[in-house]
């Protein structure tokens, strides 16, 4: 079955560029296979391209996100936070400067530093479950700002440092997503960053809805629609 699959996406490949005059390279093209059975896991998909075989990658890296054979994007969200981890290390560093860094300058430091990793395509995998691992990276980021303990209690963090929570941040990233990918619907910009976006977006669902459905469903039905947040008192 997945071979037949794969000549299928062959075919289909063939005629896209052939019909916008593109040549692919079997050199920079690499075949791979998302499903949840486990006992095919190893196998390979044999695909020639120009009488070369392509290469089989389980982990293929495509608009900066690696994927993997479950979508549970494990791979990807492990190097952003190791990545995180090495830049809070220099945040660290600031903060303990004898300069004596102050808190807006770690604030906008931890904003272009750390959050930008940590926010790059985030509305691809904010539905993991490996999400932990972002969101403990930039809670210490938060605690580095505010200069805060361990012992202090994660729903303060936001409030010390006047960044909104983690979650917060990629809902209201997704939904300037969808607004955008609504204002350009015939654009280019609906096969990049959205293609993959609502690729995952329906696995995670089990649904096929259209942008604005997925935009009721993110933003409260309401285009540009504010993600408000408060602290429990």
């Amino acid at each position: 079955m997945l071979s037949l699959i794969g000549h299928g996406a062959k075919k289909t490949m063939a005629s896209y560029c052939r019909l916008r005059r593109l040549k692919p390279s079997p050199m920079k093209t690499v075949t791979s296979v998302f499903h949840l059975l486990n006992t095919s896991t190893a196998r390979e998909l044999r695909i020639h391209i120009e009488g070369q075989q392509l290469r089989h990658d389980p982990n293929p890296v495509y608009l900066g996100v690696t994927l993997d054979m479950t979508l549970s994007y494990r791979q990807h969200l492990t190097k952003t936070a190791r990545k995180l981890q090495s830049r809070n290390n220099l945040l660290m560093k600031l903060a303990g400067s004898s300069c004596g860094a102050n808190a807006n300058t770690l604030r906008s430091s931890a904003l272009a530093l750390c959050y930008s990793v940590a926010e790059y395509c985030c509305p691809v995998w904010q539905h993991s479950t490996l999400i932990s691992l972002i969101d403990a990276q930039l809670h210490s980021s938060m605690r580095l700002i505010s200069g805060t303990v361990g012992s202090t209690p994660l729903p303060w963090l936001p409030v010390l440092t006047n960044i909104e929570p983690p979650a917060v941040r990629r809902r209201a990233a997704t939904d300037k997503l969808i607004t955008q990918a609504e204002c350009h619907r015939d654009g280019h910009y609906m096969m990049t960053s959205f293609t993959l976006f609502h690729f995952a977006w329906n696995r995670a669902n089990h649904c096929g809805g259209t942008c604005r459905q997925l935009m009721s469903q993110v933003g409260g039905g309401k285009t540009g629609n504010r993600l408000r947040w408060s602290i429990p008192l």
